[in-house]
């Protein structure tokens, strides 16, 4: 009888150690989604350098 108490201690010492882990990865994720998310949206009134026309020769007559 005493095996089987050391074998559930064991077993309920491994079960903390993983649900330690699995709350490490959640956390982990859930910030890199909370960034992911803070970083791909912009506000509207931001305004690019991209977004300006490109300065094109008089030459080409498209104005």
């Amino acid at each position: 009888m005493k095996d089987y108490d050391h074998l559930q201690a064991q077993i309920a010492l491994q079960k903390v150690r993983s649900f330690g882990a699995v709350a490490i990865k959640y956390v982990v994720c859930g910030v890199f989604i909370v960034l992911v998310a803070l970083l791909a949206t912009s506000p509207a009134y931001l305004v690019s350098v991209f977004d300006a026309p490109l300065p094109m020769p008089a030459e080409l007559g498209l104005e």
